[in-house]
């Protein structure tokens, strides 16, 4: 869902920022910070990625009559 909230306000922030500036520069730096913020979180924030072991059963599937 938060992913969404980008393409509601993106638009939006980069007409604010080409008609305040009359250049998309702005808009760029500003896309390029997020960019830079969104690796920096990827790097640092998100734990040791390693892969599921699905072979394990971790509840009882055993149904008693």
């Amino acid at each position: 869902m938060c992913g969404n909230l980008a393409g509601i306000f993106a638009p939006a922030i980069t007409g604010f920022l080409v008609n305040a500036t009359g250049r998309f520069e702005a808009a760029f730096w500003l896309a390029g910070i997020v960019n830079v913020l969104g690796i920096l979180g990827w790097v640092f924030i998100l734990p040791k990625i390693v892969p599921l072991d699905w072979s394990k059963d971790l509840v009882p599937t055993k149904i008693e009559a």
